[in-house]
């Protein structure tokens, strides 16, 4: 066909590169030109090269390389053209043409014998059996987890508790003890989520690397989950020196509005007293003041 003819012809070294798969796996890559790009060049070996892995009575022993020494150097079975390798294929490698050529050849040879065992009976029943194992060993991992986190949330409970209430008392209630507690649980709950989702997750790419028809979707669970993390972390690694600012702002104005309230109480109640100070004006004072406070930190932040 012209899409076969097209990826016969000899790419530019200018063009991109793209692999030549079977199965998932990555062989080798070629590049592109003009008329075709290195993706269709891909797309079209890797489909010359399933064709031979589906059909059984062509041995892969039997591809050959044909060296041609001017142009390229053809990976043939039976006289039938798999791909052609020109220098520029090998250029980017470092090698020479021929010694791409014969690696191509393994590579290919290596991948159909791969790709005709996995269908095996025997693979299947043992992959069959690793799945299962896998299954068994995640419900494990989730009942560890769990079990591990509700005994450390125990022992904040009966230890901390009462620590976190007499710093609480002593602080003049400047610091809470329920919302420690409760940012702790969350931090707690949210590792917990986490830990259970990543081996829920690794457990299911797993299990569908082990099949032929899966492994594309194991493959596009990577890309699906580790990507947005990735950016997420790189994405957070940028924004913590101004989060960092924005915490402290947030705690120092938080605490300093505390101190505030604690002072105008006093001087409502008349525990603390300042000269030519009404009573009466405390609670309208600390209202303004308040205010301002918070409109300097948002002005800071």
């Amino acid at each position: 066909s012209g899409s076969f003819a097209q990826s016969d012809l000899e790419p530019d070294v200018n063009y991109s590169r793209a692999y030549v798969t079977l199965d998932g796996y990555n062989l080798f890559t070629v590049r592109g030109n003009s008329s075709v790009s290195a993706l269709d060049r891909a797309k079209v070996i890797s489909e010359r090269i399933e064709l031979i892995a589906t059909n059984h009575s062509l041995s892969p022993e039997s591809i050959i390389v044909k060296p041609n020494p001017t142009d390229y150097d053809e990976i043939l079975l039976n006289d039938v053209v798999i791909l052609r390798v020109f220098d520029s294929d090998a250029s980017k490698e470092g090698i020479s043409r021929g010694t791409f050529s014969f690696g191509a050849r393994g590579r290919i040879i290596k991948a159909i014998y791969t790709y005709r065992y996995e269908r095996s009976y025997d693979a299947l029943i043992k992959n069959i059996l690793y799945s299962t194992g896998a299954i068994v060993a995640c419900f494990i991992l989730l009942f560890i987890i769990r079990f591990i986190m509700k005994k450390i949330n125990l022992l904040i409970e009966n230890r901390l508790k009462a620590k976190f209430e007499t710093l609480e008392s002593k602080s003049y209630q400047l610091i809470r003890s329920n919302q420690i507690l409760v940012t702790i649980f969350g931090f707690i709950k949210s590792i917990k989520f986490f830990a259970m989702l990543i081996v829920i997750f690794l457990t299911s790419q797993y299990i569908l690397g082990l099949f032929p028809w899966t492994r594309f979707i194991s493959v596009s669970l990577i890309q699906i989950f580790i990507k947005p993390f990735g950016d997420f972390g790189l994405a957070l690694l940028n924004f913590i020196p101004s989060l960092t600012f924005l915490i402290v702002i947030f705690f120092i104005t938080k605490y300093a509005l505390k101190l505030l309230i604690l002072l105008f109480l006093g001087l409502k109640q008349g525990s603390i007293t300042i000269t030519g100070f009404d009573p009466d004006w405390s609670i309208p004072t600390y209202k303004i003041i308040r205010i301002m406070i918070i409109a300097f930190a948002v002005i800071v932040a």
